[in-house]
């Protein structure tokens, strides 16, 4: 997934993958909006709606959604 500060993620995830750790801000399902510090190889299990490109130094982010 891209992260964006304007479009919201097809899905909603149920968590996030991270491979290269780094800063995470998102906006969760409650509308709130989110930064955490991940490691490398992280999963972080979380409702998102969006991820947000400002803030974020993370990469290799994959989106994990229920289909």
């Amino acid at each position: 997934m891209t992260p964006s500060d304007t479009t919201d993620l097809a899905e909603v995830a149920i968590g996030l993958y991270v491979e290269t750790g780094g800063a995470l801000e998102m906006t969760t399902v409650r509308g709130e909006t989110r930064t955490v510090q991940v490691a490398d190889f992280s999963i972080l299990p979380v409702g998102v709606t969006r991820v947000h490109a400002t803030g974020t130094t993370a990469s290799g982010i994959h989106a994990l959604v229920l289909t």
